[in-house]
C-alpha cells in the first residue's frame, strides 16, 4: 500500500510501543520462557490485558515463533498385548438392561449380564433366571 493511502496513525486495539517492550524485555531476559508463563508474567506484573493468542500472534509479528520446533517426542511404540496363560485370568462383563418386551408379566428390572473369556473365547449369558454357556 503506498504512503498516500496509509493511516497516519496506529489502530487503537495495536499493540503499544510499552507493551511491546516489556515482551521484549521478558523475552531477552528468559529465553526459554514459554508462551503461558509469559502470558501469566505480563498479565500479573504488567497490567497485560490481551488475549494469550493476541500474545502469540505479536510473537510471530516479532519473529519469536516463526520456526516451530518439536523436540523432545518420541514416536508411539505401541506395548506388547498381555495374553493370559491360564485361563480365567483375564475376563470382561457386560451388563445389558433388558426391556420390557423380552419380560415375562410379572418380572421387575431386569439385566443381563455377559462375561467373555478371552482365552478360551467362550461366551457366559446370565439372567437373573438362567445361565446359558454359548461358544464361538
Amino acid at each position: 500500500m503506498d504512503k498516500s493511502h496509509r493511516h497516519l496513525f496506529k489502530h487503537p486495539n495495536n499493540h503499544t510501543d510499552t507493551g511491546i517492550k516489556w515482551i521484549k524485555d521478558l523475552i531477552r531476559r528468559n529465553p526459554h520462557i514459554t508462551l503461558c508463563e509469559l502470558w501469566i508474567k505480563l498479565k500479573r506484573n504488567k497490567g497485560y490485558k490481551r488475549h494469550i493468542v493476541s500474545l502469540y500472534r505479536i510473537l510471530r509479528k516479532l519473529g519469536f515463533y516463526n520456526q516451530v520446533l518439536i523436540s523432545g517426542t518420541s514416536k508411539y511404540i505401541p506395548k506388547k498385548y498381555d495374553t493370559p496363560k491360564q485361563l480365567g485370568k483375564k475376563w470382561q462383563i457386560d451388563v445389558k438392561y433388558v426391556p420390557n418386551e423380552c419380560k415375562i408379566s410379572g418380572q421387575i428390572n431386569m439385566h443381563q449380564h455377559l462375561k467373555y473369556v478371552n482365552q478360551t473365547g467362550m461366551q457366559f449369558v446370565h439372567s437373573s433366571n438362567f445361565q446359558i454357556k454359548l461358544e464361538r
